[in-house]
């Protein structure tokens, strides 16, 4: 009965170190430029399929589990340039994302350019 009660211990001490260590690895991950430069081109093409224009996002900067910062952001529809902006920062608790909603503790949008096109 011992050894049964010492190797279950065992390997949810192993689960609990690989897990932790998988974390640590994702975590790292996060932080390069690699990841980064993919996020920025996966939003801008998800948002571009969603407004039907043309998105361009600049360089990602900060910790992206607490928030991040974006050096631009614009939104074109054809010819036109509809938004522009210059530095945005957004500032979230991560927790909330666990449960599927974001709560935003800050949002600072430095010169917010918006065009109205009448069509």
């Amino acid at each position: 009965m011992r050894k049964v009660l010492t190797r279950i211990l065992k390997v949810i001490a192993y689960s609990a170190g690989g897990m932790l260590l998988v974390g640590i690895i994702l975590a790292l991950f996060t932080q390069t430029d690699f990841f980064r430069n993919r996020l920025r081109i996966i939003l801008a093409s998800a948002i571009a399929t969603t407004t039907h224009g043309s998105v361009h996002i600049g360089v990602l900067e900060g910790n992206l589990l607490y928030g991040f910062s974006v050096d631009s952001l614009s939104i074109a529809y054809g010819n036109e340039t509809v938004l522009s902006t210059g530095r945005v920062t957004a500032r979230y608790a991560p927790w909330a994302l666990l449960r599927n909603s974001l709560r935003m503790r800050s949002l600072i949008i430095e010169r917010p350019t918006v065009h109205f096109v009448r069509t």
